[in-house]
């Protein structure tokens, strides 16, 4: 899509008409003067108003001066010679606006852009020649707003607490206020009209840099560029429609509905199968996929083989060919060779023998497709109406598993990867790369995955779409995504369905593909589309995600928040620490810092009878962290726990046991199982959260085991622990 250059001039008529100030100006397009509001020996500033030049001051087209007409005509005439005259426009006059001194920085940067992927984005920071200087060293350098996900209460409320809102409102030391909260609101108000109707407006960008405060402790735009862009999508009727509210890239959209509803029961709860692309070869991966079934609790004569050259195959019912069908099957699992897949699927479209297909094939529309692939396959699905054809998860899918089915289709063999099934899961796990959603089940085979989705290239159905669907499974409590680039290149349509979502389930995102070298990999592998990664974070943020910024802490919020779903992810919680080592209590005081609770007199009364009675008075303080060293047992782990955690002042514990201390039981399986069953108990009774922390090796794997396989989360590092709770 063309841009154009949004000029000073042009900025400044659209900023007053959306209420934000700009100085007195005129402009000449031409050498000569006719009528001026300005008098001799007015203050003024000369600005060559030239197409393409973004700093003017780089190139010395700015001039401070006194008005007088000479000045004014050797001005133009200067800039004038000074550029190329395909790109001179004319002379801009301005007053030079009495704005206030301050040692610290005082003007503001505001930029508003439409992101291709996030759609309008607000950005407010320090302005002025040293912006990128501020940007790059203060540790939040800009904020930035999704205005269609928060409200202008919200983003002041953020501002607020900025140091570029502590300048503003002089809460600074020896500070005065440099301007009212009303007027930085009715600026927030005014950047939030204008970004509702940058496609209206034609803009894809405006900034303005400096946005100064003027003596009267008012907001002036004293600079402005931008770039125009004309978003044109076709309408039903195939004429071109105008002032759509979407961006470019994400026009293609349009076409999908809101929700996969008419297949959510063929994609949640399917019932009958056809396999694709089984052989004699014991490792071709649709026989990886049927032998997979054979734990399923789907009825074997519900699954049938696509293969022409026998009736049966591995003791299931073959059929030649897709059109032999006598009804439609739930899915069709498509695991051939990307262009004989693309053939079955049309196949599939125009039968309507098939509802769902996961289409196993890579090679189409990531960095291995040569041919065109996409564009054949796309161009087949639009020809049909899409609640009259399949939909597809893929291409580039591994698989997916259905607990309370025991389904499982991903193609690796049971002794590579043996699925357990958690029928009563409530987790749903949806990833864009297959290796990371197996190598997530392998390191944690006690997740309690209910419903699990690699959807790789995400050609049809999207995450997003996935996401809707699993939001109306009442048993799911925690989503989880793992991305390589928003979903379709719509960031914005995810942050929407979040704030729906995140009501009343958890929603947790691990997003790769951040760097450019990052984005360049995902696109090769999964043909993702990637947009600004801080920008994207924190659009999903404020629409209620929680955004992990490694694999473990992916893994932890993970177990964490399926352990405990009702947790509000806002809640500041009042934390109490025991450990058997000194480490661990010094680390929680560091992590944990101003949330450790403050245990009152009744708590440290009744540790100290623990203490006293198990002959640890001597040697332990009842304080928080609480250090009870390795001499302490497992019963008195269990008791300082009661203590602790039936107190009001505490709302979370965090229990951290270094079993190396013979002390405590780490192999009988008898003695694990009973101090498990009583932390489950209190987590009960009390209604509080408890996490678990064994820093220690393999040997200890039993122990270990023992905690996860019942549902208490196991930290491998109280750090870990810190992460979870930022």
């Amino acid at each position: 899509m063309k841009k154009d250059f949004l000029d000073e001039i042009q900025c400044y008529q659209i900023l007053q008409k959306y209420g934000i100030s700009t100085p007195k100006y005129i402009f000449l397009d031409k050498p000569q003067i006719a009528d001026s509001s300005f008098q001799d020996g007015d203050e003024i500033v000369l600005k060559a108003v030239v197409d393409e030049v973004w700093h003017k001051s780089d190139f010395g087209l700015i001039k401070f001066s006194n008005f007088s007409r000479e000045i004014v005509e050797e001005s133009y005439a200067s800039f004038s010679d000074s550029v190329e005259k395909k790109n001179w426009k004319g002379l801009l006059i301005c007053e030079k606006v009495k704005f206030i001194n301050s040692p610290l920085p005082v003007e503001l940067l505001l930029s508003i852009k439409m992101d291709a992927s996030c759609g309008p984005i607000i950005t407010i920071g320090f302005g002025g020649v040293h912006t990128e200087l501020w940007g790059n060293e203060l540790k939040k350098g800009v904020l930035s707003f999704s205005p269609e996900i928060l409200s202008t209460d919200q983003a002041f409320a953020e501002l607020s607490v900025h140091l570029l809102g502590n300048i503003l409102f002089g809460k600074v030391r020896n500070g005065e206020a440099l301007v009212s909260e009303k007027t930085v609101k009715d600026l927030l108000e005014s950047a939030w009209e204008l970004a509702a109707n940058l496609t209206g407006e034609e803009l894809s960008l405006i900034e303005i840099n400096p946005l100064a405060i003027d003596i009267n402790g008012k907001f002036v735009a004293l600079d402005g560029v931008g770039e125009k862009e004309q978003l044109k999508v076709k309408s039903e009727n195939g004429k071109e429609a105008k002032n759509i509210e979407i961006s470019s890239s994400r026009a293609s959209r349009i076409q999908h509905p809101e929700s996969i509803s008419q297949q959510q029961e063929a994609l949640f709860n399917p019932q009958t199968f056809l396999i694709a692309g089984v052989s004699s070869k014991k490792k071709a991966f649709g026989n990886i996929v049927l032998d997979n079934f054979k734990k399923s609790l789907v009825r074997p004569k519900n699954i049938f083989v696509l293969k022409a050259d026998c009736e049966d195959f591995d003791g299931y019912k073959t059929i030649p060919a897709l059109n032999t069908l006598t009804n439609p099957v739930d899915v069709l699992v498509l695991a051939v060779p990307a262009k004989s897949a693309i053939d079955v699927i049309e196949e599939a479209c125009s039968s309507g023998l098939a509802k769902i297909i996961y289409l196993v094939a890579g090679g189409i529309g990531d960095g291995a497709d040569h041919t065109g692939l996409k564009e054949k396959l796309t161009s087949i699905l639009e020809k049909y109406p899409i609640d009259k054809r399949p939909r597809i998860i893929g291409p580039n899918s591994l698989g997916i598993v259905l607990s309370p089915q025991k389904i499982n289709t991903l193609f690796i063999p049971e002794n590579k990867l043996p699925v357990k099934f958690f029928p009563d899961g409530n987790i749903g796990l949806i990833a864009q790369s297959g290796a990371f959603f197996i190598t997530r089940i392998s390191r944690n085979e006690n997740l309690p995955i209910r419903l699990g989705f690699c959807i790789g290239n995400q050609i049809d159905i999207s995450a997003t779409d996935l996401l809707i669907a699993m939001a109306d499974d009442n048993e799911v409590k925690v989503i989880a995504l793992y991305l390589e680039g928003a979903p379709q290149g719509d960031a914005l349509r995810l942050a929407k369905v979040i704030r729906k979502v995140c009501t009343k389930k958890k929603i947790i995102i691990y997003r790769g593909g951040r760097s450019p070298a990052g984005m360049k990999a995902a696109s090769g592998h999964t043909g993702a589309l990637a947009s600004d990664y801080s920008i994207e974070k924190k659009l999903l943020q404020n629409a209620g995600a929680i955004i992990s910024e490694s694999f473990t802490d992916f893994e932890n919020n993970l177990m964490w928040y399926s352990a405990y779903p009702d947790l509000s992810i806002n809640k500041s919680h009042s934390v109490g620490v025991i450990s058997n080592a000194g480490y661990e209590s010094v680390a929680a005081a560091d992590g944990v810092g101003n949330n450790l609770a403050v245990f009152s007199d009744e708590t440290k009364n009744r540790l100290n009878q623990t203490l006293e009675n198990h002959r640890l008075s001597a040697i332990v303080t009842a304080s928080n962290p609480l250090d009870i060293t390795p001499m302490a047992s497992d019963d008195v782990y269990y008791k300082c726990a009661c203590d602790i955690l039936t107190q009001p002042e505490t709302s979370l514990l965090i229990k951290g046991i270094v079993p190396l201390s013979v002390m405590i039981e780490s192999e009988n399986e008898g003695v694990l199982e009973k101090n498990v069953e009583r932390i489950k108990e209190l987590i009960s009774e009390t209604g509080k959260p408890v996490a678990v922390v064994i820093d220690s090796g393999m040997i200890y794997q039993k122990m270990k085991t023992t905690f996860a396989e019942n549902g208490i989360p196991l930290f491998s590092s109280i750090q870990d622990v810190f992460a979870v709770l930022k």
